[in-house]
């Protein structure tokens, strides 16, 4: 069959890329057409996404991909989660999308729980707790500003105004809203006391929906398509799991890990262990959990450069393989590493601290941080398995830090599991096939994975356990347990 061209447009929180996939019928190619970065605007009252401005450089890469590929035939488009904007009555813009970073989000949560308990939003949505939860910025928002309830006729997430901007149609993707902390996983439905509790009609949110094609573009013509609005799900659906033992870990700047599942878990022990249960392309169950990721790689990165060392990513990854593994052991989740700045610095402060080898090159900390990431994801498995009542001997690492081989021998060493390894454009694949799920061109996930399958190579690690291993992880577990403590505390207003 003749190519069938579509355009994925993955909006990250730093870059946006254009990438056109071709379907032949068989095999999914990939092709970079263009990026560009934005950042985040602080403003006196706040700092915020330009989304106006990302929606104007957006049209651009579509008139750049139809001038390189003039046969696409479609696009969809997938971005980060939880942040909100509202319409008004005329469908112009009153609020603007609120960066992760805004100082307003801190405490919100805690407030909010006086409202509802804690155990109780979890009973209802199975979403892990974070301070930037859509539930909580809304109730912030509302409780600024009591004019926005009734000026408000529609709410949308932040992807889902973006595909707005380009079609003029309002959507709201099932997959992006089961990250607000607000949709029952078991209904997919909006949980009417929780929406009123943080100050909403519940109409302004609109029905949650799954793929569909959305409409046309109203500068370019081309079909759009909506159905991964949540860059995560998009991942998800982009990587080629074949069976019920294996999982996934999306190695992005953040590191998600989780099962895709039929139903959601939402037990005490999944919510003691943070797992949320997001929604899924064909409406499974993301059941995962967040962790720090490869942006401890990338803000060291930063660092060496302001120091004056300039090192590619491939330079670090070969750096981190030369050098003896499992020497230092951190948590990656440590609080005092989740802020820019000095994360060599710090990590060489913590490895001190805990009487362990102090890593001075750049290879150096690069293998603790892959090695630590390797054995907070052991922790993570046996959080799944308990959680799930399953055991997993496969493990599908995909973005970013699939390309590194010592972080994917480690994570295979660590857990005794195989690890495939890739596609490292993982998010890119999942839109793609969900726009060709939608247009009919592929059945369903199932036959997508299967197409996945042909068109990428996976490299395949194999465990090679060892009983210093299992004393490491003893040590990690404690370290693990000792960092959950001190924040639980926190959260309960107890000691600092």
């Amino acid at each position: 069959m003749t190519a069938h061209h579509v355009l994925a447009l993955d909006v990250g929180t730093s870059s946006v890329r254009a990438m056109i996939g071709a379907f032949d019928g068989e095999r999914l190619t990939l092709e970079e057409n263009d990026r560009f970065y934005h950042m985040p605007v602080e403003t006196p009252s706040g700092i915020y996404w330009n989304l106006p401005g990302i929606y104007q450089r957006l049209e651009e890469l579509i008139s750049g991909a139809l001038m390189r590929r003039n046969a696409i035939q479609s696009l969809s488009l997938d971005a980060w989660g939880t942040d909100m904007v509202a319409l008004d009555r005329s469908g112009d813009l009153i609020t603007n999308g609120i960066s992760t970073r805004d100082v307003r989000f801190r405490g919100v949560k805690e407030e909010f729980f006086r409202l509802i308990p804690r155990d109780e939003i979890y009973a209802r949505t199975g979403i892990q707790f974070l301070d930037w939860n859509t539930l909580y910025l809304l109730y912030s928002l509302n409780r600024e500003k009591p004019w926005l309830k009734d000026a408000a006729e529609r709410w949308l997430f932040a992807p889902d105004c973006l595909l707005y901007l380009l079609t003029g149609e309002r959507i709201c993707d099932y997959t992006i809203a089961s990250t607000s902390q607000m949709l029952n996983p078991e209904s997919g439905k909006w949980d009417q006391q929780l929406v009123c509790a943080a100050g909403v009609h519940p109409a302004s949110l609109g029905t949650p929906e799954r793929g569909k094609l959305l409409g046309e573009a109203r500068a370019s013509g081309l079909q759009v398509y909506s159905g991964c609005s949540h860059d995560t799900a998009a991942a998800v659906a982009g990587t080629p799991i074949g069976g019920k033992d294996e999982l996934y870990i999306i190695a992005g700047s953040w590191a998600m890990m989780g099962a895709e599942l039929s139903e959601p878990v939402v037990s005490s022990a999944a919510q003691k262990c943070g797992f949320s249960n997001e929604g899924g392309v064909d409406g499974s169950i993301r059941f995962l959990k967040n962790s720090m990721g490869m942006w401890l790689i990338q803000e060291s990165r930063r660092e060496w450069a302001r120091q004056g060392t300039e090192m590619s990513f491939g330079d670090l990854a070969a750096a981190g393989t030369e050098e003896t593994p499992y020497r230092a052991i951190i948590d990656v989740n440590e609080p005092r590493l989740q802020s820019a700045g000095d994360v060599p610095g710090i990590i060489r402060e913590l490895c001190a601290q805990s009487g362990q080898f102090v890593p001075q090159s750049a290879g150096e900390v690069v293998r603790v941080i892959n090695d630590s990431l390797a054995f907070k994801f052991r922790i993570q498995l046996e959080e799944i398995e308990r959680c799930t009542g399953r055991r997993y001997g496969t493990i599908h690492v995909v973005a970013g830090g699939s390309r590194d081989a010592s972080l994917c021998q480690a994570i295979a060493d660590v857990t005794g599991c195989r690890v495939l390894a890739g596609p490292s454009e993982a998010s890119a694949y999942g839109n793609c096939m969900s726009q060709l799920i939608c247009s009919g061109m592929v059945k369903d996930l199932s036959e997508a994975r299967q197409v996945l399958r042909n068109s990428i190579h996976m490299r395949e690690f194999l465990p090679c356990g060892s009983a210093e291993i299992e004393d490491l992880v003893a040590r990690m577990r404690s370290s693990i347990q000792s960092t959950v403590s001190r924040t639980q505390n926190r959260e309960r207003g107890g000691l600092k």
